[in-house]
This record gives structure tokens, C-alpha cells and sequence, in this order.
């Protein structure tokens, strides 16, 4: 449950700041090589996410929905932002409706999301804007870090479309 709460993707303990992980691959190089792959290093701060119900004293009660927004920012393939909301439908799974905006088009993202830290997940690309009109593909979600400040994570975005 605390993934849902910390989670774009994706949860409630979402805090602060950290830096990337891992070097990103080049958009320009997505776009000049006509490849389809393109990996983001996304990082949500607290005072960027929200619950209803409040969550400041803990969980919910059994049986009554939970949901969480926010946003972030990303770097890699192109700095720009993530928007995000869960409906948590059980104790340790939501749905995702995600947003990645970047400065020429965006990419829209659903799935199930697990409360488990640091395992891998998997979501549907489905559309986009701009430059992503018609996007279809997967988006894959590793490297989850949690920390103090904030959390940290890897998508890697592979578009069939």
C-alpha cells in the first residue's frame, strides 16, 4: 500500500528530491535515428502529491477509496513533467492515469500499480499530442528509490506507434 501512496508511476509518502540515477539516452538521438525508445529518470516531491482522504493520520479505513495526485518532473529524452492520479482499489493495487508532458507533445499512460517498493511495472501507452499523436507502445517503471526527501525512478518507453 505505501507504493500506492508514494508512486507516476505512483504513492502517499512521496517526499523530496534526488538526483538522477542513471545517464539518459539521448531524444535527439531518438528522433534522429528513428528509434522508438526513450528512458526518463522522474522524480515526485511531497508538496507535489495529494490524497482524498487525507492521509496525514494514516490509511483509510477498509472499504472506502483512496486517491492520490500529483505531479513531478523528469529528466532524460527531454526535461518536462508528469501528472499523475491512483485510485487505490485494494489494499495493494491502484489504477494509474499518467500524463508525461514534454515541450512538443505529450504521452498518456494506464495500468495497474502494485504497493510493492522496487518491483518493476508495466503500463500502456495509450495516445498522446503533438509530436506523440497516436502513440501507442509500453512504458516500464525500475530503479524505485525511496528516500527521506522524496522518491526517484526509472520509466523506459518503448513506442510501437
Amino acid at each position: 500500500m505505501r507504493k500506492h501512496l508514494l508512486v507516476v508511476a505512483m504513492a502517499i509518502a512521496i517526499v523530496g528530491l534526488a538526483p538522477s540515477l542513471a545517464p539518459a539516452r539521448s531524444h535527439r538521438g531518438h528522433q534522429a535515428s528513428g528509434d522508438r525508445s526513450l528512458t526518463l529518470h522522474v522524480t515526485i516531491l511531497n508538496a507535489d502529491v495529494t490524497t482524498n482522504p487525507s492521509t496525514t493520520s494514516g490509511p483509510p479505513p477498509s472499504g472506502e477509496l483512496l486517491l492520490i495526485g500529483g505531479s513531478g518532473t523528469f529528466t532524460g529524452g527531454g526535461d518536462g513533467h508528469v501528472y499523475f492520479t491512483i485510485a487505490s482499489v485494494s489494499k495493494d493495487t491502484g489504477v494509474l492515469d499518467a500524463v508525461l508532458a514534454f515541450k512538443d507533445g505529450t504521452i498518456t499512460v494506464q495500468g495497474l500499480s502494485t504497493a510493492a517498493t522496487g518491483d518493476t511495472e508495466h503500463y500502456a501507452i495509450t495516445g498522446g499530442t503533438g509530436k506523440y499523436r497516436g502513440a501507442r507502445g509500453e512504458v516500464t517503471l525500475s530503479g524505485e528509490k525511496l528516500t527521506s526527501d522524496g522518491e526517484t525512478f526509472d520509466l523506459d518507453i518503448a513506442l510501437t506507434h
